[in-house]
């Protein structure tokens, strides 16, 4: 206690305490005795408290000193001896005081006093020390670290020392004895029996406790070979061999193992850290990088893996070129890493990315191998991780590469499902659309664009089209597929639809939307007929979706937008494109009143309508001006012909749908008409069309073009229309008329052009009235029924001109066109007729005054027709019935006065001789006379009954048996040779038939409208009686059914009865009642059926018609009824019995007993 208390008060003279030899002594043996206590040669000896305190402090007055080599003894040996702890307890003063003395005084320059093999051992003793037992220890022990400098190459021997450790444990035959002695002396000296695995712990964390170590990055590669050593299974067996020998418990290997991994990585991550870009890039290799590859994938502790990514990331800003050299391997390698969902893994992850894609990019501009190696790694990976870690990624790609990012995922989602079929041996089957919109990387593309705003993610749309062309080739359909889907889905986005409502979004991305209505046009073309092994159905719903997207996005357009966006896809060099986008402009066009309607019926309802129908107003025109130039263009000098036809009926659609006073439709009128005489006959024909609608909007405009549109569509016309009368009769090259599509487009289409000029130059179009009524009339394409579609047009046109020229004009041209028409035949001839009737339909009083004689004298030259036997003129009945039809017309429009002289003019006409050898009256002209009588009377009715005193005297010559071969007048006698008067009885009495048939249904009309009998009195009666009974017995000609006009006896009969019949209910007498019905009885007594019947016939009609006042003449009928009831004739005694059985009923009584 003395001795302590001395030296404690000496303890301020410093070194010159250890000049006394007592002290020096004391200090010795005190330090000899802890050693062999330490040692356990003297158990016995154990120091005191106070021996133990005596000791420390004279260690502290020892390490005071800078210089050691004045105290006489090894100063160095008794730091070595009092830092030396093992054999004693980790709490025994006398272990742990001495050396925490040691470890509190030791001063940098005290140890950079020492020996370099001092140096080793004492550093050698500190790391035995970091990891000691006792806390004070350690933390002494971490404190004097701190305070000393070591040279990095001590790290790198104490490296290699442990490193080789490992080496002769696990693989003994590859190192030399003598080497390996070396090495275990060493480490025996320095570690004692401390484990391999514990001292390589504590140096690398001592390493990574000196940052200001001299030399460290000479650190780095001992540092990846330590890392190298931790990945070969057969070194660490060497190091836990070593632990098992030394100690009873068993080593934690994977422990081991991650905690060394960890600390390497640090450390290397701090040294690394250090570093500037591109300083000292041989400090590494790509060796090493690869090593660091490798540990990332072979590693399954995710904390480890954290640390080696974030070493990575360090490496990336201080090598970033070696990085680069293996930058594919790294994001192969990182891909396992991705799957982890804790924060500090995606902020390690998201520090990785922010320094290795700028590496990619500096290697390389292209971004799909990232993309696609990155996209791959996301399989497993949780839903939020996916979309948190690919907007990291876009941040630092820039967020132009969002259409890229999108494209990728769609393909990785293709190829995915495709190698999925191929597993399942269904190669040609396709997902469907609905299947692919339900997996991961197609929502993951939703949600990526939903995190940004629709002026960001919208551009991105025609990039992503433009990409997907380039990109992509071998799966180009599946891949637009998917990609019109997708734009289909974002164009409901609740955002744009939202903000498109205000005009200010609307025009903020007009722009894009004509870029992408013109990458859609061109992905449209790009697929077709590319459907490789898709099927046809998805080729189908391809082309649906792009035909939705552009019915959508061109609802939103301006229409200068619209128009601009065209007039750039026109200018394809690809004529594909070129039909496609004539193609769209057409539907779009056509579509634009739809549009309209639906914006009237939302204002009417209060909604709001995102579609806008595209109008030609002031903003617009020019554009739209462009446009047509540019079709004008292709019209122009277009060679392919497929093209041309497009851009000619897209000129047409837009004539029609977007009518207006636009100059450049005079430009493009006087352009199209130049190039009708021109080309092939479908190109002229949609030339012509489109001349037409161009007129319909120009109007008077178009006037200056008349006359060169006009010869050429007529010129056109006559190439492909026979005819074979009139002005271009001549000319014509086709004998046959047969007609092809394309003559039948060409033709409708000129008829169609014709119209609109009528209907728009109507006042104009007399100097071509004679050729348009040449091609309506005299054409039979046009006149005899050839193509429905043709005859409804043609009759169309005629019925314009005659409503819309005046009669002054259309006259002149419509009456010389007769001898052309008689030369074409009955069609041509009976159309000019129905044209003259219309005409005749439109005139007012005045046009009536003026020309109802000149009218009339034509119509009644034309009814001489039949006489005259014209070979061209086959179906003589048609022609009359329209030259009927026209007079009929004129005379609804005459007065009395008017009409009387004109009727009587042309009964002069019907009863003149035209023969003058025979002095006879042409039957033929009778014929025409008398179905021109039988249309006056049903037309004009009791009005025209009282010129029928006219007609009776020549009825009954008619009706007469011989009455038509007499003359009226009987001046002249003509006497002809036998063969001649046989001919002509062959012919009369054919005609004859006709005729008195005729008459007899004029005769009918009279006495059904004669109802105050101003015609059929008792003397006209009486002398129309027994004409008319006499044809009961007039015989039918021969060969009755080959003439065609001719009627039947079945009609002639009834006829004869009607008209008889008629007779007796106008005549109301009873007085005139029974003649005629003696003389219709008298002819039941004829042994010829007919007259049989027909007096019956006739009987029935009167008992039917008269009734009650039929009673009277019933005494008369009885007894005939009595004989045609024996009658043979089995229709003759059924008729019979029906009329005794109607009488009866109307007498009252039976009539049997008078029989």
């Amino acid at each position: 206690m003395e001795k302590l208390m001395v030296l404690s008060a000496l303890k301020g003279v410093g070194s010159i305490l250890f000049k006394a030899e007592e002290v020096k002594s004391l200090f010795l043996y005190l330090l000899d005795r802890r050693s062999q206590h330490q040692s356990g040669h003297d158990s016995k000896q154990i120091l005191t408290t106070h021996e133990t305190q005596i000791l420390c402090l004279l260690l502290e007055v020892l390490f005071e000193v800078a210089d050691q080599t004045n105290f006489g003894f090894d100063t160095f040996d008794a730091l070595l001896k009092a830092l030396k702890v093992d054999g004693l307890s980790h709490e025994d003063p006398v272990a742990v005081m001495p050396c925490l003395t040691a470890l509190q005084n030791l001063q940098p320059v005290f140890f950079e006093n020492l020996k370099n093999d001092t140096k080793d051992k004492v550093f050698g003793l500190l790391i035995s020390l970091f990891r000691a037992e006792n806390l004070e220890i350690r933390n002494a022990t971490r404190d004097a670290l701190l305070r000393i400098n070591v040279h990095a190459s001590t790290f790198v021997k104490f490296i290699e020392l442990v490193v080789a450790q490992g080496d002769k444990r696990g693989n003994p035959k590859r190192i030399k004895r003598s080497e390996n002695l070396n090495r275990d002396n060493y480490f025996e000296e320095y570690f004692g029996e401390h484990p391999v695995s514990s001292i390589l712990v504590s140096l690398l964390d001592i390493i990574f406790l000196m940052k200001n170590a001299n030399q460290r990055l000479c650190l780095l590669q001992p540092l990846c070979q330590i890392l190298s050593k931790l990945l070969s299974d057969q070194w660490i067996s060497g190091i836990v061999c070593q632990y098992n020998k030394g100690s009873s418990e068993t080593l934690d290997v994977p422990s081991f193992v991650k905690e060394t991994q960890q600390l390497v990585l640090l450390t290397l991550k701090d040294i690394i850290d250090t570093l500037q870009s591109g300083h000292q890039d041989n400090l590494l290799n790509n060796g090493n990088v690869n090593l660091l590859i490798n540990f990332i994938r072979s590693t399954e502790d995710v904390g480890t893996r954290n640390h080696g990514l974030s070493l990575i990331a360090s490496l990336a800003k201080a090598f970033p070129q070696l990085v680069s050299e293996n930058i594919v391997d790294l994001f192969v390698a990182i891909g396992d890493a991705v799957k982890q969902e804790d924060s500090h893994s995606q902020h390690v992850m998201e520090d990785l990315l922010s320094v290795l894609v700028p590496c990619w990019l500096s290697k390389t501009t292209s971004i799909e191998k990232l993309l696609q190696i990155f996209i791959k790694s996301l399989t497993d990976v949780a839903e939020h991780r996916r979309l948190t870690l690919m907007m990291y990624l876009l941040r630092t790609l820039g967020e132009n590469s969002l259409s890229t990012v999108i494209m990728y995922l769609l393909y990785t989602l293709i190829e995915r499902s495709s190698h999925s079929l191929l597993k399942h041996q269904k190669s040609h089957c396709v997902l469907s659309l609905s299947a692919m919109s339900q997996e991961w990387e197609y929502g993951l593309a939703v949600n990526i664009t939903g995190q940004y705003s629709y002026k960001l993610w919208f551009p991105c749309l025609c990039k992503l089209l433009q990409e997907i062309k380039v990109h992509q080739k071998q799966v180009l359909l599946p891949m637009l597929h998917l990609a019109l889907q997708f734009i289909l889905l974002k164009l409901q986005d609740t955002e744009l639809r939202f903000e498109l409502e205000a005009e200010e979004a609307a025009n903020s991305i007009q722009n894009s939307l004509g870029t992408l209505m013109e990458e859609v046009v061109l992905c449209t073309v790009s697929v077709k007929d590319k459907k490789g092994d898709i099927s046809g159905d998805i080729l189908k719903e391809v082309r649906n979706n792009a035909n939705t997207v552009l019915k959508i996005i061109t609802g939103w357009m301006h229409a200068s937008t619209y128009f601009k966006g065209i007039t750039q896809l026109l200018e394809h060099p690809e004529g594909l494109v070129k039909r496609k986008t004539l193609g769209i402009l057409c539907e779009t066009a056509r579509a634009n009143n739809m549009v309209q309607n639906k914006q009237r019926t939302a204002r009417k309802l209060k909604h709001s309508s995102l579609s806008t129908a595209l109008q030609v107003d002031k903003s617009s025109c020019p554009y739209f001006s462009e446009l047509c130039y540019k079709i004008l263009e292709l019209i122009d000098r277009e060679s392919d012909t497929s093209v041309k036809i497009a851009a000619i009926s897209s000129l047409e659609t837009l004539a029609k749908e977007y009518p207006s006073e636009n100059p450049a439709y005079s430009k493009c009128l006087a352009t199209i008409i130049s190039h009708i005489s021109s080309g092939d006959s479908v190109t002229s024909s949609g030339l012509i069309n489109t001349a037409g609608s161009l007129i319909n909007v120009l109007g008077s405009k178009a006037l200056p073009q008349l006359p060169l549109i006009m010869k050429n569509m007529l010129q056109r016309a006559h190439l492909v229309s026979c005819c074979p009368s009139g002005k271009y009769a001549h000319g014509c090259p086709r004998t046959v008329v047969s007609l092809s599509n394309q003559s039948v487009s060409m033709l409708l289409s000129v008829l169609t052009t014709i119209q609109v000029i009528v209907q728009k130059l109507g006042e104009f179009v007399s100097p071509y009235l004679e050729e348009i009524l040449d091609l309506v009339i005299l054409h039979p394409e046009c006149a005899t029924q050839i193509d429905g579609k043709l005859d409804v047009k043609a009759a169309d046109v005629r019925g314009l001109l005659t409503e819309t020229v005046p009669v002054r004009l259309i006259l002149p041209p419509l009456l010389n066109l007769y001898s052309s028409a008689t030369k074409c035949g009955d069609a041509s001839l009976s159309l000019s007729f129905q044209m003259l009737a219309n005409v005749v339909g439109t005139m007012d009083r005045l046009a009536v005054g003026t020309y109802h004689t000149k009218i009339y004298e034509h119509c009644l030259e034309a009814l001489d027709l039949r006489r005259q036997n014209l070979d061209s003129l086959k179906n003589i009945n048609l022609v009359e019935q329209s030259i009927i039809h026209t007079i009929i017309t004129l005379t609804m429009k005459l007065t009395e006065s008017t009409f009387r002289p004109l009727f009587l003019r042309t009964l002069e006409w019907a009863e003149s001789e035209v023969d003058q050898s025979t002095s006879k009256r042409s039957m033929d002209r009778a014929i025409v006379f008398y179905k021109l009588v039988n249309k006056l009377a049903e037309q004009h009715r009791s009005l025209f009954t009282p010129y029928f005193k006219y007609l009776l005297e020549g009825s009954v010559q008619y009706l007469s048996e011989d009455g038509v071969l007499i003359s009226s007048k009987r001046k002249k006698k003509a006497k002809l040779g036998d063969n001649i008067v046989k001919h002509k009885d062959s012919l009369s009495g054919q005609k004859l038939w006709n005729l008195r048939a005729l008459i007899l249904k004029s005769l009918h009309k009279c006495f059904l409208y004669d109802n105050d009998q101003k015609i059929l009195d008792s003397s006209n009666f009486q002398t129309l009686l027994k004409p008319i009974v006499s044809q009961f017995v007039a015989e039918a000609p021969e060969s009755l059914e080959s003439v065609p006009d001719a009627p039947s006896v079945e009609e002639v009969d009834e006829i004869l009865v009607s008209c008889l019949g008629q007779m007796a209910v106008t005549a109301r007498s009873d007085v005139l009642w029974k003649p005629l019905n003696h003389e219709v009885l008298m002819q039941t007594r004829s042994d010829n059926v007919r007259p049989k019947m027909l007096g019956l016939k006739v009987v029935r009609y009167m008992v039917q018609q008269l009734k009650e006042e039929y009673v009277a003449l019933v005494p008369e009928t009885i007894p005939f009824l009595g004989e045609l009831l024996e009658d043979v004739e089995l229709p003759v005694k059924t008729l019979s019995q029906e009329i005794l059985k109607e009488m009866e009923t109307l007498s009252g009584e039976s009539l049997r007993e008078y029989l």
